[in-house]
């Protein structure tokens, strides 16, 4: 009788540490941030956004949005070792320009993650005209 007193206070036990962890796995903290940066750029220059501000270790990045306009439109080194770089290249033409990252830095052991997306606004200025 004793045993089985004590079997059953176990499985409760058991039971109870099982539930605790599970509820935290199903229900996440999540923190978004939300950034935008403004830029200026001729027809053919070249933006590079060094994303190592927003995580120093990045799990997943991605263009969540297009540029229209731009010639080149990249993410460079986008692995789980290295927060990487974003470079725009813009086209020929003076124009207004929007592109939308988004970074998510996670925490696999208890599913917490962290996502910033980050809104680029492009100028791209008609040509300056230099005088001799």
């Amino acid at each position: 009788m004793k045993s089985k007193v004590k079997m059953f206070a176990i499985a409760i036990v058991a039971a109870n540490l099982i539930i605790a962890c599970t509820k935290k796995n199903i229900n996440p903290e999540s923190v978004v941030n939300n950034v935008t940066l403004e830029t200026s750029l001729q027809p053919g220059e070249t933006y590079n956004l060094d994303l190592s501000a927003y995580s120093a270790k990045t799990t997943r990045s991605s263009v969540t949005k297009q540029p229209a306009h731009a010639v080149e439109s990249v993410l460079i080194n986008n692995t789980c070792q290295s927060s990487g770089s974003y470079s725009y290249r813009a086209g020929s033409s003076a124009t207004n320009d929007q592109v939308v990252l988004r970074i998510i830095k996670g925490d696999k052991c208890d599913k917490q993650e962290e996502t910033t997306n980050i809104t680029i606004n492009v100028k791209v200025e008609q040509p300056r005209v230099t005088e001799e």
